[in-house]
């Protein structure tokens, strides 16, 4: 089980950290309407290498896989990143739908 929420985590942020590289070696993908989608894959990416593993460590302790005290300033840590990058995330994906809406109604 913890193998597979680990390869899930690699995967994802691999994807992720793929297309910011992509973005910037390719000069053709350097345009202004893709800059809201590396805003989402950064944001995707850091969710994935911070976030996430902090989850994974929240839930062992919840479910007693981990003994002893768990530090607040993780909670808190944990509780700021997440937010952050999860609201980042979707004020982007929020913005791609928005620019698509406004693409499709000017035809």
């Amino acid at each position: 089980m913890v193998y597979r929420v680990c390869f899930g985590i690699c995967v994802r942020c691999c994807r992720k950290l793929l297309t910011i590289v992509l973005f910037a070696v390719n000069r053709s993908l350097r345009k202004k309407r893709l800059h809201l989608v590396i805003n989402t894959a950064f944001a995707d990416l850091m969710l994935g290498t911070v976030s996430l593993p902090l989850y994974t460590h929240y839930l062992g302790y919840r479910f007693g896989l981990w003994k002893g005290d768990r530090p607040m300033s993780i909670d808190i840590f944990y509780a700021i990143v997440d937010t952050f990058f999860l609201q980042a995330s979707l004020i982007s994906a929020a913005f791609i739908s928005g620019e698509v809406l406004r693409y499709l109604l000017a035809f």
